[in-house]
Parts: C-alpha cells; structure tokens; sequence
C-alpha cells in the first residue's frame, strides 16, 4: 500500500517530464529558429538533437587561427572570447537573415579567403572584384536592392583610380555617393594597418582591420536593412 501511494505522488512529476520532452519534440523547429546556436538539450541520459548538421560555433572560431592580417608588421591577437562572441552573434541573426549579397573590392582576393568562409555563417554570397571599375561595372549591371553591402581595401596601387591625393578605395566612396541607386549600400573598409586616431571616411559604415570586427559591421548594416 505504501508503495501505492509513493507511485502515485511521483506520477505528476513523471507526466511533467514527459510533457516537456513533448514539447521540445514538438516545437524543435520554432526552438531552433528562436534559438540558432543550440544545437542540443540534455537531461542526465535523455537528449534531443535539434538539427546535428548545425556548424558548431567553437569549430568556426578555428578559422580565425589561419586568417593572415595583411600587414606584417601589424599582427593582430584575438580572444577566444571574442572570436566566441562574434560567431554566436552570427548564429543567432541567421535565424533572420539569410543569403546577404556582398560586393567585396581588393586587389588581392586570396587574402581574404578565410573572412569570406566566416561569411558562410550567415550563407553569403559573396562576389569579388580586383578594382573601382569592376566594381561599378557589377553595381551598374545589378537590379536595384541586389546589393546588401561593399566591403573595400583602400590602397590599390594597380587600381587606374588611384592617385597620390585620393586611394582608389576613398575614389570609390565618393563615386558611389553621387550615384542615385548606390547611395543606401553600406560600405566597410576592411584594410591591413588602422589608425584609430582617425575618423571613419566619410559615408562609410565602418573601418577595421579585425575578422571579428568585420563580422560583427556585417551584421550591424545587414540589421538597419531589416
């Protein structure tokens, strides 16, 4: 009898358990969009997988390891806990934005290889060209809205827009301006030496020479989009 009357009173708490495992189960999909960067939930031995084929934040922080900042005589350390911060950022907004077009200027594209797999996160389709001109032959030939946002160098050497006066990447901002249909296109300047004495450039969005900077600018102009 007294066992009876043991099993009954733990009934609830048992019909409780099962009924949050119910609703986990149920509503994985809502919970992920909620959630993006959870990827389990575990109670001692039970465990639900949302959606095993999520890239795993602390594996992604491994590609700031192999970014190489341009300039050799500026290298740059960053945290874990800022490469963590960022790319968790970056799980999350994915949930809301998603397949963000970028134009990406630099004379040397392969330096960018690793920033523009970090962009995967966010599934980026990211478009490079080598100058000014390529640039503006793309904006010209692209729908309106088609592009989300510009990341640029500023020094170009080989670029015919350069000049002593005014670097190409500075030329291409001032260009960009004076055209109607480029004028709302945020436009990151990702270079190799920063100094932050200075001002942003004028109608930029940002400057840096950061990964987890240049992912956190993403996300900042990708959000005032929404």
């Amino acid at each position: 009898m007294v066992v009876l009357i043991q099993l009954l009173e733990i009934i609830p708490s048992i019909m409780w358990i099962i009924f949050c495992f119910w609703l986990l189960y149920s509503f994985r999909d809502s919970i992920k969009q909620l959630f993006p960067w959870l990827s389990r939930v575990k109670f001692g031995k039970l465990e639900i997988e949302f959606y095993p084929a999520m890239l795993d934040a602390s594996s992604k922080a491994e590609k700031f390891n192999r970014i190489k900042i341009k300039s050799n005589t500026n290298l740059i350390s960053i945290s874990k806990k800022s490469q963590l911060r960022s790319l968790k950022r970056a799980l999350r907004c994915s949930a809301y934005i998603n397949h963000p077009r970028i134009l990406w200027i630099d004379d040397s594209p392969s330096n960018n290889t690793s920033e523009i797999e970090l962009l995967t996160i966010l599934n980026s389709e990211v478009t490079q060209v080598r100058s000014t001109a390529e640039a503006f032959h793309i904006l010209e030939s692209s729908l309106p809205n088609e592009i989300d946002i510009i990341i640029s160098d500023i020094d170009r050497p080989n670029d015919s827009s350069q000049s002593p006066k005014r670097p190409a990447g500075i030329y291409f901002m001032d260009m960009l301006s004076s055209e109607t249909n480029t004028t709302q296109i945020p436009v990151i300047f990702y270079i190799g030496l920063i100094d932050r004495s200075k001002q942003i450039p004028l109608g930029a969005f940002g400057i840096t020479n950061r990964p987890d900077e240049l992912l956190h600018l993403v996300l900042d102009a990708l959000e005032r989009t929404i």
